[in-house]
């Protein structure tokens, strides 16, 4: 198991996209997002599997959408509870406090956290930054 803390600064300066998409994303062609550097969150990696990077919170989503072409990241424990149990990581996983579901805290206290929220976008736009960007661009369709 390994933590986000190698990952840290490894895209300064670049453009990072993340996308957060509904079923609509089935007329976005997929090689849009070639040669971009891209966070996808949960089940984004079935319809972009060539992403760089899939974020997410969730065990089931972990299990169901690994493969070859991305970096699994994953919270260290499931769906952000710290009472809970500990999700499996293929690649990297990041610390991070309770999730509060409305509330975050802005205090991690380790270099390797992530906020993380209701949303699992909280933490991917979190984790861009966490990566370097200069620009942090959103593709999100319903």
């Amino acid at each position: 198991m390994q933590t986000i803390s190698s990952l840290k600064n490894k895209h300064i300066g670049k453009d990072i996209w993340v996308i957060a998409s509904g079923k609509s994303s089935d007329y976005i062609d997929p090689s849009f997002f070639n040669n971009k550097i891209v966070i996808g969150v949960n089940n984004t990696v079935i319809r972009f599997p060539t992403i760089t990077y899939h974020l997410m919170k969730e065990n089931c989503v972990a299990s169901v959408c690994h493969n070859k072409w991305h970096l699994d990241v994953v919270s260290k424990y499931d769906c952000g509870d710290i009472w809970g149990k500990e999700n499996p990581v293929r690649h990297f996983y990041f610390n991070h406090e309770q999730n509060n579901h409305t509330v975050f805290s802005e205090n991690l206290d380790t270099e390797d956290s992530l906020i993380v929220s209701w949303s699992t976008i909280t933490s991917a736009i979190h984790f861009a930054y966490f990566l370097g960007a200069k620009n942090i661009l959103f593709f999100i369709v319903l």
